[in-house]
């Protein structure tokens, strides 16, 4: 009787686990078909979060991508290199005038 109940544990979890595998494939695949990949150099604008800005200050910051590294980007604006690394869905391409080589 505690035999057939740890087998049936066992396989609901391992149905568990496909299933969710299956269903992060699915996230990962909608997530790249969503955005559009970002190259280095380009121009971008990230969101400033409420708490971090004055209610008359922008809510957006323009920036450019400097490097990737396992899809997170390191940003970099006019006053220098932001400090973490941002995912695809945290900014949006933007066509603006910020040079790379500006922010070296």
């Amino acid at each position: 009787d505690n035999e057939t109940r740890l087998t049936s544990i066992n396989q609901h979890r391992s149905e568990s686990i496909k299933t969710l595998k299956k269903r992060a494939a699915e996230m990962l695949q909608q997530s790249c078909s969503k955005y559009s990949t970002v190259e280095i150099g380009q121009n971008i604008l990230v969101k400033i979060p409420d708490v971090d800005r004055g209610r008359l200050a922008p809510r957006n910051s323009l920036a450019v991508v400097l490097f990737e590294r396992e899809d997170l980007y390191q940003l970099g604006s006019s006053t220098g290199v932001l400090e973490k690394l941002y995912a695809r869905n945290e900014f949006q391409v933007h066509n603006s005038l910020i040079s790379f080589t500006i922010l070296l």
